[in-house]
Order: C-alpha cells, then structure tokens, then sequence
C-alpha cells in the first residue's frame, strides 16, 4: 500500500472509524456516526413528508449538482503528474479478464446497484408517471445516462490514482484497497491539491451526501409504496407511515455504527448483492413473460405506448436476460469467495449470518406463493392454474387511460393456456 493511502487510511479508520480488529469485537457505537446517520434519515423524513411532490424537487438538485461537482476535479485531475498513465490504466481493455465468470459477475452487480434493478426503487418511481408514458425511451436514456456518468466517475478516479501512485512509485493496482477508500482517500487526495481545500471539501461531502440522499428518499418509496398498495387505509396516514420507516432505518443502521461496523456493512453489501439480487431479477423476469405471458406483456406495451414492442424486445426480455442472469448467477455462486475486507478474514460464524442475511429477501416469495395457493379453491393443480390468472381488477386505473373495451376485456379474461405463453 502507497504512503498516501496509507496516512489517509490510517485517518479513515483510526478517527473516523476507530476500527477493530475484526468482525467478532465490534466495539462500542460512534455517537459521531449517529448523528451523521440521524441527521441523515431526518432530512430524508423532511423531503419526504409531503410525498413524491418535494422529493422530486429535491432530486433535480441532487441528481445535478453531482455532474458539476465531477466535471471540476477531471478538469483539475487531468494537470497532475501521472495522470495520463491512471486515464490509460482505465481505459486499456484487459481481455483476459472477460474470460473470468467473476468478471461478469461483478459487472451484473455494479449495474443492478447504479440503475437501480432488482430493488424496487425504479417501478415505483414509474409508477408516477403517466399512463400513455413512452417507458422504452426512459429506459434507454436510463441505461445511457448509468453507463455514460460510471464511465466519466471512473475517468475522475483513475486521472487521481495516477497521480497516487506516480508520487509513491507503485503500481495503480496498490494504491487503494476495497470499500470506501475510493470516497474516503482518493478524492480527499484530489481536493487537497485544489485552492481552498477545505471549502472544495465541504463541497465534495455535501455532494456525496446529496448523492446518498437520493438514493435514500427512493429505498423510502419504495417501502411507503409497498405499505400504501397492500393497506389502502394507510394512505391517510402517509407521514406517520414514512415516519416509521425512517425510524426503523436509523435503528437497523446502528448495526454498522460500531467501531467494527465497517465488517457488517462489508458483510451485507458482499452476499446481498451478488447473492440475492440476481436471482431476484431473475425470478421477476421469468415470471413476467413466461407466467404472466410475453404476448400479454405486449398488449399491455401497446395500449400505454400506442405501439407495437418489436420481436427484439420480446426475445429480449423472455429468453436472452432471464437466463443469461441465470448463468452469470450460477457460475457467481460457483466462484463465490468468502467475504473479506482488506487483509481481514471473517470467521465461519459471521460468513453464516451473511448467507442468512442473503435469503431474508428471497423468503418473501415462497411465504407469498403458498399463502396465495392456501386461499384458492380445489385441488393443488386447479389452485395454480387460478392463481397465475389476472384479476379482473387489473386494469388502467384510469378509465380514459383505454379506449377500447373489448381489447380490455381480452388482456384480463385470457385462456389459461395463454397465462402459460
């Protein structure tokens, strides 16, 4: 390790931090840390409080002023001394790593957390929109956007991780090990060069918190939405509602406050997301187009859009995503490593709690499929077959949102054989 990330390092964990040395000694609870998250979950309750009308005011800000934020340290970046060697080092494909499922595995990972897959956030955001909204052009901006601004962060990162490790003599693979070290050390490091550090940083923090904001008040949605959908009366209840989720959030985040909760964050963040997630994805997409059918999925594409999906899409969706999910899935949990973080092993017992905490998400699923199959009626093959058919409430909430009656009727009274296509 580099001596600038090392004296950074050794700020980062013995001040802010005070870490332990390992997952089994989590120490007492930084009340610094608490505030930080309690001042953090009050204001995302504030931006919150009167629903998708202030949240979305805030996200203008906090979705832009990131881009600015960036745009100045790559301008400032690409003066230091090794910074063409860190911008070369990010962009020379390695071809030999393409042939690692680990590779792509990572990649999966890195995409489900930047768009957002797989958590809930990104449907219930659309769930706002219009009814006749063009969702494949928002999709394809989406992914655009996500791919565009990791690229451009990764420019950022790697014009100052040249400079790193020109003034230390090291290769850039040793300048910075995994976690937060990329917020933490690599970016202080750039706006210390800046005039004014301590205001660039005061900047940079704020943006990062703008960030984290976001993301946030989205997780929140999500939650409040699911409550709002599944208890109608909750609906005049919305703060005290949003409030409780707040609430639970700061309690369950104390966990990660210790002076060892850098290791239970590092535990989470390992399986949830290269465990759970995929799968979950997978499981979504295989019902949406093989239970619920790809040629109802189509009708409903047409009567919100006003256009036919090309076969493309349909292939895309029924047969090409789902199951190359499933084989990045399968051949991740084959290579699957236990969790570490940095030169730190975790023991067998915390390596469990992480498989444990992993399957949490996915019990839902079969909870909810023997539930709906104990309140049908007849044999177990006859209880399946109602139970993947459309409700005959389902339907624009809207009536002006359809036109024609009869096409309705034909997407929620469908053969069972077509429930199958």
């Amino acid at each position: 390790m580099i001596m600038i990330e090392h004296i950074d390092g050794i700020t980062f964990r013995n001040k802010v931090l005070e870490i332990t040395d390992g997952i089994g000694t989590p120490g007492v609870i930084r009340w610094q840390l608490v505030l930080c998250l309690l001042a953090a979950w009050g204001i995302a309750f504030l931006c919150l409080i009167k629903g998708i009308e202030t949240s979305g005011k805030v996200v203008y800000v906090a979705a832009t002023v990131p881009y600015v934020f960036l745009t100045i340290l790559l301008i400032r970046g690409l003066l230091f001394d090794g910074a063409t060697e860190g911008l070369l080092y990010f962009v020379t494909p390695r071809w030999e790593q393409l042939w690692k499922f680990s590779t792509w595995g990572d990649a999966a990972v890195q995409i489900f957390y930047s768009a957002g897959l797989g958590w809930g956030g990104v449907a219930t955001l659309a769930s706002y929109n219009n009814f006749h909204n063009n969702t494949q052009r928002d999709v394809i901006i989406l992914l655009v956007l996500d791919g565009l601004t990791s690229f451009f962060a990764g420019c950022v990162i790697f014009v100052t991780l040249g400079f790193m490790a020109k003034q230390s003599g090291v290769h850039i693979d040793d300048v910075v090990e995994q976690g937060p070290g990329i917020a933490f050390m690599v970016y202080p490091e750039a706006l210390a060069s800046l005039p004014l550090p301590q205001l660039w940083s005061v900047l940079f923090f704020l943006t990062l918190f703008t960030v984290g904001l976001d993301s946030q008040m989205v997780h929140i949605q999500t939650m409040t939405g699911a409550v709002f959908d599944n208890f109608p009366r909750a609906n005049k209840k919305k703060t005290v509602v949003t409030f409780i989720v707040c609430l639970s959030g700061f309690i369950l985040g104390l966990t990660c406050l210790t002076q060892g909760g850098i290791y239970v964050l590092q535990l989470m963040d390992w399986y949830v997301a290269s465990v759970s997630i995929m799968i979950l994805v997978f499981m979504e997409m295989f019902v949406l187009s093989w239970i619920y059918g790809i040629n109802r999925l189509g009708k409903d594409f047409e009567m919100m859009t006003g256009k036919k999906p090309r076969n493309t899409l349909k292939i895309g969706i029924g047969l090409t995503t789902p199951f190359a999910l499933l084989f990045v899935w399968i051949f991740s949990l084959v290579q699957h490593s236990p969790v570490t973080y940095g030169d730190q092993t975790y023991p067998k017992w915390s390596i469990g709690i992480g498989w444990m905490i992993a399957l949490i998400s996915l019990v839902p699923i079969p909870v909810g499929m023997v539930y709906t199959l104990m309140k049908e009626k007849g044999n177990i093959f006859e209880r399946l077959r109602h139970s993947v058919k459309p409700l005959p409430s389902w339907r624009p909430a809207n009536d002006d949102d359809h036109n024609d009656n009869a096409e309705l009727e034909k997407l929620n009274y469908v053969s069972e054989k077509e429930t199958f296509a």
